[in-house]
């Protein structure tokens, strides 16, 4: 009888077993590192997506004038108003250029005017101006705002100074001051006695409506009329009914409560008058 061979079938049984224990040992998978790695990087990109950056858009703008009424104001007196514009952006914007006009004369004229906005920088500010004399017809300063064409379209609300400017023709009264008060700040209570310090005296004064303007003439004392300082000169607009002057006394506080002293105003031009005396409040202590 022919005799076969069984090497074939002996490599063929060890192969076999090679395979076996292959996977009994655990081959890395190619398909689970891929699908690890994937996630990761889904992770990442879902938190980037949370900060990243929207087109720049204005949505809102303010204005702010800087002379709110002109009903203290004689018609024909010399003003600058200023507008400033506020102009707001949402968050994590990307940036860019924001182009608008302005108008300080209810739009019959557009002046052409950019910013540049960083990214992420949610407000930024201009401020445009008008001068000139007020007019008896009330016309000017006028209604200014902006209207924005890039990066999109917004119109702001248009703003002008209420009241209405004194008539010249009226403006008949004497320049007179009628009143002057006088406050102090701050309260000396929180503070120990030796210790430097600042006292801030503020006079008001108050002036007949309609005058023609002029110089408020004055001297002031903070030691209860013991001493008085020079003249002070304050100049006054026609039609101005309310003007403010501060002085301070400075130096250590002494344990005596003397100073600083009782402070007060005496007008001696246009009219003479004086303030009522105020004490500062409060009084340093010695903890």
């Amino acid at each position: 009888m022919k005799k076969y061979s069984r090497l074939p079938y002996v490599s063929m049984l060890i192969a076999v077993a090679l395979v076996s224990l292959l996977a009994a040992c655990g081959t890395p998978s190619t398909t689970g590192t891929g699908s690890t790695g994937t996630g990761s990087t889904v992770t990442a990109v879902a938190t980037n997506s949370s900060t990243s950056s929207v087109p720049l858009k204005v949505t809102g703008v303010d204005i702010h004038l800087s002379v709110p009424s002109v009903s203290t104001y004689t018609c024909g007196t010399n003003i600058t108003e200023n507008y400033t514009a506020t102009f707001h952006f949402p968050a994590n914007n990307s940036g860019g250029q924001v182009m608008f006009g302005y108008t300080t004369n209810n739009g019959r004229s557009n002046t052409p005017a950019t910013l540049t906005i960083k990214a992420g920088q949610t407000s930024a500010t201009y401020t445009f101006s008008w001068s000139g004399q007020t007019s008896e017809d009330n016309t000017v300063p006028g209604p200014g705002g902006v209207q924005v064409t890039t990066p999109n379209a917004y119109t702001s609300k248009l703003v002008a100074p209420s009241g209405t400017c004194t008539s010249a023709s009226t403006a008949s009264a004497p320049f007179n001051v009628t009143s002057v008060g006088l406050s102090t700040s701050p309260d000396m209570t929180a503070y120990r006695c030796g210790s430097p310090f600042t006292e801030s005296y503020t006079a008001t004064f108050h002036i007949a409506p309609g005058g023609p303007g002029g110089t408020i003439v004055f001297q002031y004392t903070m030691n209860n009329g013991r001493s008085t300082s020079s003249n002070v000169s304050l100049s006054v607009a026609p039609g101005q009914t309310i003007a403010t002057y501060t002085f301070k006394w400075s130096g250590t506080l002494p344990a005596s409560h003397t100073d600083p002293g009782i402070g007060g105003v005496m007008v001696s031009a246009p009219n003479q008058l004086e303030s009522p005396l105020v004490t500062p409040e409060g009084g340093c202590n010695n903890m």
